[in-house]
């Protein structure tokens, strides 16, 4: 498939919206990416990505070498209050 000067539109900038868009890009395809939130903020939600999510992302130029390790994990409220913190 062809995608040098397409012109592409993406919805949404989440995790499968930003890595799709990133696909079409490093193919040659001009990419229009549209979120509907103004302001991206944390909401307490967390990823976790599987094997073939790892894959996918490892197949578009991205590893797991270049994320940062994780020391700090807790879950929390919209208000940014603890709710679960695992003992390490």
């Amino acid at each position: 498939m062809v995608l040098a000067g397409l012109n592409v539109i993406v919805t949404g900038a989440a995790t499968g919206g930003c890595a799709a868009a990133l696909h079409f890009a490093r193919a040659g395809a001009n990419v229009t990416l549209v979120e509907r939130v103004a302001e991206p903020k944390a909401i307490g939600a967390g990823i976790a990505i599987a094997e073939n999510g790892l894959a996918v992302l490892e197949s578009l130029g991205l590893s797991l070498a270049m994320a940062p390790a994780v020391t700090d994990v807790r879950i929390v409220d919209e208000r940014g209050r603890t709710l679960l913190e695992p003992r390490g």
